[in-house]
């Protein structure tokens, strides 16, 4: 399928003084994830990176972030807010849909269109949550196939299980091999503060079942860095090993691949020309894979 082009300009100004609440710059969603292949247990960060404009509409841009970047259907998310309700931008259509509509109740419904499919969304019940001193509208809602994006979506944060509507089996009738996405683990943003849904020991926290404490197995220093970033391992066997640095918008800025390789590695990353912020390093080898991130001084 054929996807249609998005051409848009990030303004660095603010469009938005106090009537939009949804997505501050900086707001950041953390989604646990399980990858369908090896079994590991990740996250998902994305992240609001600016603003820009569509048409008429003044929108946020809301990206995921590390690697890899191209296996989301939406990535990046355009999204506005109006009138309680949440708008996503369809870059198959070329048009605006309804992401979340706050203005529900029970009974409700609301069509939203993700690639070429139409998925109805309706509310069973609604509630009110407080969360750092907010009272927070709830709606319960199921979809047309329960995989697709039924569950629980709380006012100003989205839905508790994945950012968006999962259509690869429901819209293109082939199954995700890759990872899913497992539940909300935190929110944070420069309005609402840091929340946390208590479904991980950490918002970044990181298991695998083909790898034994990755973080005794590698060891990456120093962290902070203001130059040279070292990684360190040993191999009891011949393996491939691939080290790629993205920046917080999904840029990859180093790559390097090898292999394969065995007995004591090291491998050394000069970041000394990076601008300070953070960064993500991501480590992937015939039996292991995982995200950590990298500060650079």
């Amino acid at each position: 399928m054929k996807r249609a082009t998005l051409t848009f300009g990030i303004c660095f100004i603010t469009l938005f003084s106090t009537a939009q609440t949804w997505a501050p710059i900086g707001a950041k969603w953390t989604y646990a994830a399980f990858n369908n292949t090896n079994g590991n247990i990740s996250y998902r960060e994305w992240i609001c990176v600016g603003d820009t404009i569509v048409g008429v509409d003044s929108c946020r841009i809301i990206r995921r972030l590390g690697f890899p970047m191209d296996q989301d259907i939406v990535n990046p998310l355009i999204t506005y807010e109006d009138g309680n309700r949440i708008y996503m931008y369809n870059i198959f259509s070329n048009q605006f849909t309804v992401l979340y509509d706050f203005n529900k109740n029970a009974g409700d419904t609301w069509i939203t269109n993700v690639d070429s499919c139409d998925i109805v969304m309706t509310v069973d019940s609604t509630d009110t949550e407080l969360i750092n001193g907010n009272s927070l509208k709830v709606l319960y809602v199921t979809s047309n196939d329960p995989y697709v994006f039924s569950g629980k979506i709380i006012q100003h944060m989205g839905h508790l299980s994945r950012p968006f509507p999962n259509v690869v089996y429901y819209c293109r009738h082939c199954s995700d091999d890759w990872f899913v996405y497992n539940g909300l683990r935190c929110y944070e943003d420069s309005v609402f503060g840091y929340h946390s849904f208590n479904i991980a020991a950490s918002c970044d926290d990181i298991t695998s079942v083909n790898e034994e404490n990755f973080s005794k197995t590698f060891t990456i220093f120093p962290n902070p860095s203001s130059g040279l970033l070292n990684i360190e391992t040993t191999f009891s066997k011949k393996e491939n090993i691939s080290i790629s640095l993205y920046n917080v918008i999904g840029t990859r800025l180093i790559n390097i691949e090898q292999g394969p390789v065995v007995g004591t590695y090291n491998q050394q990353l000069n970041i000394e020309s990076l601008p300070s912020s953070v960064y993500f390093l991501s480590i992937q080898t015939d039996n292991t894979t995982a995200i950590r991130k990298v500060v650079k001084e």
